[in-house]
């Protein structure tokens, strides 16, 4: 059943939403304003859904100014978010689709990978290294067509080769550490692949 007591107010479209392990809500979107606050496609929430005013995105640019669509939590507390903005976080900092956050909210300075077109999916591997997906085709100037694998400090992982054709919605990392991912496409690599 509905539970009556959870009730944010969220002016627009949430495409993700990711629940820290002490509870708190980070959800991602397109909008502009959550519970009556201003809060620009990125946003946490206390438990309870209400707005957790301790994160500091709040502060200077509120926010990204493009849409996010999904949000993982590192071992160490850290948020990396996944969009299509090129700026993010406090102090309007510049990010190209993929920011790192501090636990606190503060853009981490260290990370700094650049995709030119918006990452849809971000999974985490148990190695710590993100695996994204979406209809990027380069990623640090690199080619990289739809998905990619970023390391830890950011940079490009150049060991991991694969492309689709067309867009990547989601990506998963099984147990054995196979990666799956799904979306527009019909070809991999470029044989010919169920979507």
């Amino acid at each position: 059943t509905l539970d009556a007591t959870f009730v944010p107010d969220v002016d627009s479209a949430v495409f993700g939403i990711t629940v820290q392990p002490d509870g708190k809500i980070l959800i991602c979107g397109q909008f502009q304003n959550v519970n009556g606050a201003q809060r620009w496609s990125f946003a946490r929430l206390n438990a309870d859904g209400t707005t957790d005013s301790s994160f500091a995105v709040t502060a200077g640019f509120p926010g990204a100014n493009g849409s996010t669509y999904e949000a993982v939590v590192q071992a160490d507390g850290k948020i990396v978010v996944a969009g299509g903005f090129t700026r993010f976080g406090e102090g309007n900092t510049v990010r190209n689709r993929l920011a790192r956050l501090n636990a606190d909210g503060t853009p981490d300075p260290s990370f700094v990978p650049s995709f030119d077109g918006p990452v849809y999916a971000l999974q985490l591997q148990s190695d710590g290294k993100i695996v994204a997906g979406g209809s990027f085709l380069t990623l640090n100037g690199a080619s990289h067509e739809r998905i990619a694998r970023v390391n830890r400090d950011g940079s490009r992982d150049a060991s991991f080769g694969s492309s689709a054709d067309n867009i990547v919605n989601d990506v998963a990392v099984a147990q054995d550490g196979t990666i799956l991912f799904s979306g527009s496409f019909t070809m991999v690599n470029g044989t010919p692949s169920i979507n």
